[in-house]
């Protein structure tokens, strides 16, 4: 079976709402029973990334393991290959601007990018890797009425 690709365009232009949007789609996955994997930049970015999700207004707390490929009953975070669970995950959230080497070991994989013109750059170059290879792609435009409803005001 072929890694599913979706792509999230978002509207903002700021780190914050991509984080906080990323942060909604893995506890959104995480309580449809799937283990989501987040991969960052590198570690401050995963910690922003963290932060990102204890932002949400939400009365369960997905679990969280940073920097380790540990499969928990949440979510692993990592910004490194060898922080890539072999098994036990079936969605990655790449935020880094890079190829996730592993992502083909997933069932799903969630490109976001907003209006950042390096992140806009890197993510088509992104959607062509993966156009090239046949998997197949999904295309989401996030209006503002759609991220004001699924993230917290103060980070739109």
């Amino acid at each position: 079976m072929s890694t599913a690709v979706s792509f999230y365009i978002l509207p903002s232009s700021d780190e914050s709402s991509l984080l906080a949007f990323a942060a909604y789609l893995s506890v959104k996955s995480w309580r449809s029973g799937q283990h989501p994997h987040i991969h960052c930049e590198d570690e401050a970015h995963a910690e922003q990334f963290r932060h990102a999700i204890h932002q949400l207004q939400s009365p369960t707390l997905m679990p969280l393991e940073l920097g380790t490929a540990d499969v928990v009953h949440g979510a692993t975070i990592g910004w490194i290959d060898e922080h890539i669970p072999l098994a036990g995950n079936s969605i990655i959230f790449n935020l880094s601007n890079e190829i996730v080497k592993a992502f083909s070991r997933f069932d799903r994989l969630v490109e976001i990018t907003d209006k950042v013109e390096q992140r806009v750059q890197a993510k088509r170059a992104l959607f062509r890797f993966y156009k090239d290879r046949n998997y197949p792609l999904q295309s989401h435009t996030i209006e503002w009425h759609q991220l004001n409803r699924v993230i917290p005001p103060q980070t739109v």
